[in-house]
């Protein structure tokens, strides 16, 4: 069944901060990577899963609403109305939806697929599952600084996720 991308926050599918038309515009005019945004096979779905990465960080505030799952609308951030998504994280979703459409990141890099290495004399210890999911989670230095604003006590490295040691 295909999902279709919702990014009304008053609705009960919402699933996106953007609209794929907002993200196509921003990558045109502020990035200018039309073509390469032409050749996401799947531009929903990375819209959607660009929401779903910027709902790991930690935001100050609250959420509007208990039954969303998602992080925003947020009540007390500063110069954020508690109904509306803010243009920069709109924004943010943009360039992360083309950084996640470039390249498989649910697959780990092969660097993520070792528990250890040491290169004399050798010795390698892969993870016991390095499913990729939990491992992939680098964020362009673009989508930070959009959000860095809105996260709890301002800081970016703030994420809601397990912290994987190599």
């Amino acid at each position: 069944m295909a999902v279709t991308l919702q990014a009304d926050p008053t609705l009960a599918d919402f699933n996106a901060y953007a609209t794929r038309a907002f993200v196509t515009s921003f990558l045109i005019e502020k990035r200018l990577f039309a073509s390469t945004w032409d050749a996401v096979a799947n531009k929903d779905a990375a819209i959607m899963w660009a929401t779903r990465e910027l709902d790991r960080l930690n935001y100050a505030g609250t959420r509007a609403t208990s039954s969303n799952r998602h992080e925003w609308p947020r009540t007390s951030v500063p110069d954020v109305a508690s109904d509306e998504i803010p243009i920069q994280l709109q924004e943010a979703t943009a360039e992360l939806s083309f950084y996640l459409g470039q390249v498989d990141r649910s697959q780990p890099d092969d660097q993520e697929k070792f528990e250890s290495l040491k290169v004399g004399p050798i010795t390698l210890a892969f993870r016991e599952a390095a499913t990729g999911r939990e491992l992939t989670s680098e964020m362009p230095d673009s989508v930070r600084g959009l959000v860095r604003r809105f996260l709890a006590g301002g800081t970016v490295g703030t994420i809601n996720r397990k912290a994987v040691r190599v």
